[in-house]
């Protein structure tokens, strides 16, 4: 999940310049698949790895949308799916796909700049969340080598478990509220 979640972060990053790229072979005259081909040529993976495969099944005899539509599943990323959507649009209503490729690479540029905003902005939440989830159990640790005898009761006593589990089950509430303040799906 980790290595997914990485691979279409790099994806995301790569997709406004891979955008930019295919609309200037599009102006340049070349046809959509030649821009496509370019990405492959020029791009660095996993985009260049994932392009590739859109070709090959294309050349297969497959469409070309329903291979986009697949690699769009397989990345699982949202900018993806916007562009493909704005694709699919194009190919039915008509109009300069060039043109339509640089407003969509601005459009997924400004999204990934407003998501890094959100991000820097709640950090601070975040970090504070951390310190907050943290701090009951560094200073159980520290009271307990200080003096045991203090945090004996808590650890042998029936009330003292009943305390230190209505403790933690706050604790994860608290988190799952603070998680959910300072998270932001965009």
């Amino acid at each position: 999940k980790f290595r997914a979640a990485r691979r279409r972060k790099a994806f995301d990053d790569q997709l406004p310049d891979l955008l930019l790229t295919i609309a200037a072979s599009l102006k340049a005259g070349h046809s959509f698949k030649h821009g496509l081909q370019a990405v492959v040529e020029e791009a660095q993976p996993p985009a260049s790895k994932e392009f590739q495969r859109v070709l090959a099944e294309a050349r297969l005899g497959r469409p070309l949308e329903d291979a986009l539509a697949d690699m769009s599943g397989r990345i699982s990323s949202k900018n993806l799916d916007f562009v493909i959507t704005c694709v699919t649009i194009q190919g039915q209503v008509g109009g300069s796909l060039a043109t339509l490729f640089d407003m969509v690479a601005e459009a997924v540029r400004q999204r990934q700049q407003f998501a890094r905003k959100i991000r820097g902005l709640t950090a601070m939440g975040r970090a504070s969340a951390y310190v907050l989830v943290a701090l009951p159990f560094v200073l159980a640790g520290a009271i307990t080598l200080l003096s045991r005898d203090y945090m004996e009761p808590l650890f042998t006593t029936g009330i003292g478990r009943t305390m230190i589990f209505t403790g933690l089950t706050m604790m994860v509430i608290g988190s799952f509220f603070l998680r959910k303040i300072v998270s932001f799906r965009g």
